[in-house]
């Protein structure tokens, strides 16, 4: 499938509300910290993260493998806008949301909470 997914493209993003990151901001850099050391542990330990896949999801070692293949973590945390401007189009495109209701690339950031 990521064949045919538009270039360069996130399996996942974290996000937040616009009113928590408003109340916490620094809460909210906490988390992503947190989430950035925590995705660095899975990359550097697979034999763990392949078992935890087996064990929490009941797939096959053959499909954990698979599975943590494709995983793919950032270093820095930080979102290139053009991920976020191609995720936008492929909703549009697919009209899963419509052409003037899919939301503006600056309404998607959070000043002092994007990296």
């Amino acid at each position: 499938m990521q064949d045919h997914l538009p270039k360069p493209w996130a399996n996942l993003m974290l996000f937040a509300r616009k009113d928590l990151v408003a109340k916490d901001s620094e809460g909210v850099k906490k988390l992503i910290t947190t989430y950035l050391q925590a995705s660095d542990y899975v990359l550097k330990n697979p034999s763990w993260a392949k078992a935890l896949i087996v064990k929490d999801f009941g797939h096959t070692p053959k499909t954990s493998a698979l599975v943590y293949s494709v995983f793919y973590y950032t270093k820095t945390g930080k979102i290139d806008p053009r991920v976020l401007t191609n995720a936008i189009n492929f909703l549009v495109e697919f009209k899963l949301v419509k052409k003037g209701e899919a939301p503006k690339l600056a309404d998607l950031l959070a000043p002092g909470v994007s990296r």
